[in-house]
Order: structure tokens, then sequence, then C-alpha cells
């Protein structure tokens, strides 16, 4: 989920603790940068990368 242009504010994971809420936080800032074109190519990179592991867990349990 990578833009090319980073947000201001945006910092380092070794600046402080980093919990869950401080990631979704952090996702949410992203997701804001990026302009609806740049979010959907995203979605559509992520679902592609996905594809592949869709049903491996019951194929895994069967063999």
């Amino acid at each position: 989920m990578a833009s090319d242009s980073a947000p201001a504010e945006e910092t380092s994971r070794k600046d402080f603790d980093w919990g869950a809420e401080t990631e979704r936080l952090h996702q949410i800032r992203v997701a804001l940068a990026m302009t609806p074109a740049e979010r959907l190519r995203w979605l559509e990179t992520t679902v592609a990368e996905l594809r592949p592991w869709v049903g491996l867990a019951r194929t895994a349990k069967r063999g």
C-alpha cells in the first residue's frame, strides 16, 4: 500500500510502541493520502496477491 508521497506526519515505527491501534490509524492515514485511483489499484493488487491462497487451508487438511 505504499504511495509515492508519504504523509508529512508519518512516524517511524521505532519512535514509539507500535500497537494495534497505532497500526489502524497509520493505515487510515495512508489510505486517506491516496487518490481513489490509487486505492483501487491497491485493492486490485491485494486481491490478485491473495487469490492463490483461497482454499489452501481446506486442501491442506485433506492431504
